[in-house]
């Protein structure tokens, strides 16, 4: 019942959100300004959460395509861009970081699960409350698929979807459904580069609605073969016997690199910000973060190069101004050399 009132609640809007909470207090209210019995009281708090389950309108059945695409924001711009009998599936993992052994397995979720808790921040409660229900919720979704309902699957030039349409495409082998693979970042190159313009897509989601619509329309027209699936299942079965936590896009192949890959870069940006602000000013962290990712071709994920910047908080080498819950939160220096115990 718990979970069920969580999925009413998640999937209403703010406005009607707030509209249930404001009739649920009225109510309430009325009752207790009253003199009724504590059952009645009961009775209606019941009817209360009965009305929020029943706000769910009920699953349809009618969609044309099933899209499964990794990450909220691609889903949101599919969803936006294409007609209403297509059901999106955003997927809310970024695969590029974090540990791929086993995943499959449940032992290997755990172990992702535990590293991500454990050096990331994501803000709130999201790994404690949200991050195993909404795979769960994902995979049910995943699962759930009709038989003989074709399935596209959305990639980008990037490690995190890249990885991810291995996975996905692992996980659906049970199924006999047709699958398309729409590759983003190819398809732009392909439709609207000209002689005068290239295009250079990092990830799907920063396509525009209408152009993800007209890339499906022109490049979703054939289905993977039992062969290509084959070698995708192979290279994320390879994949999943890594222990590296970071991967990159490099030289159009997925490559396992150390978790300091880009240390020297962020710690670069670190002290251009100290030179600009003065040797004893703290730059927000969130600003030698931005101007890093500003510098990058390849798609990283801030919250990783975050997780970074607070290793060298840890090992001596920035000192830190506020509390690193989340990147807005606190400011950092680099500490000069004498600091350190280092000689100058």
């Amino acid at each position: 019942m718990h979970r069920k009132i969580s999925d009413s609640i998640n999937q209403l809007s703010g406005s009607e959100a707030r509209e249930l909470l404001l009739l649920a207090m009225v109510r309430l209210d009325v009752l207790y300004s009253s003199d009724v019995p504590k059952e009645e009281i009961m009775e209606e708090i019941n009817h209360i959460v009965q009305d929020c389950s029943s706000l769910l309108p009920p699953p349809r059945e009618d969609f044309h395509t099933a899209h499964i695409v990794s990450g909220d924001s691609a889903a949101g711009s599919i969803r936006v861009g294409l007609e209403r009998d297509h059901k999106v599936i955003g997927f809310p993992e970024f695969f590029a970081m974090g540990p791929l052994w086993k995943l499959e397995e449940e032992k290997g979720r755990k172990e992702r699960y535990e590293w991500l808790r454990d050096h990331i921040n994501f803000g709130g409660d999201y790994m404690e409350d949200e991050y195993v229900n909404r795979l769960e919720k994902v995979m049910e979704e995943i699962c759930a698929i009709p038989e003989g309902l074709p399935i596209v699957v959305w990639t980008a030039d990037n490690a995190g979807e890249q990885v991810f349409v291995r996975y996905i495409l692992h996980e659906l082998q049970g199924k006999e459904n047709e699958v398309y693979l729409i590759n983003t970042s190819m398809a732009y190159k392909q439709l609207y580069d000209t002689a005068d313009t290239r295009h250079f897509l990092r990830q799907t989601a920063e396509a525009h609605p209408e152009k993800l619509k007209e890339i499906m329309e022109k490049k979703g027209s054939s289905p993977l073969s039992k062969e290509e699936i084959r070698i995708f299942v192979k290279q994320w079965l390879e994949l999943s016997n890594t222990k590296e936590v970071l991967r990159i896009w490099e030289e159009d192949g997925i490559k396992s690199v150390s978790e300091d890959y880009y240390d020297e870069q962020l710690l670069y940006h670190a002290r251009e910000a100290q030179k600009e602000n003065g040797k004893d000013a703290f730059i927000k962290s969130a600003r030698i973060i931005g101007e890093m990712y500003g510098h990058l071709d390849a798609m990283v994920n801030d919250s990783f190069l975050e997780y970074r910047l607070r290793t060298f908080v840890y090992s001596g080498i920035l000192e830190i101004k506020g509390i690193p819950k989340a990147m807005r939160n606190y400011s950092v220096r680099v500490k000069h050399k004498a600091e350190r115990g280092e000689s100058t």
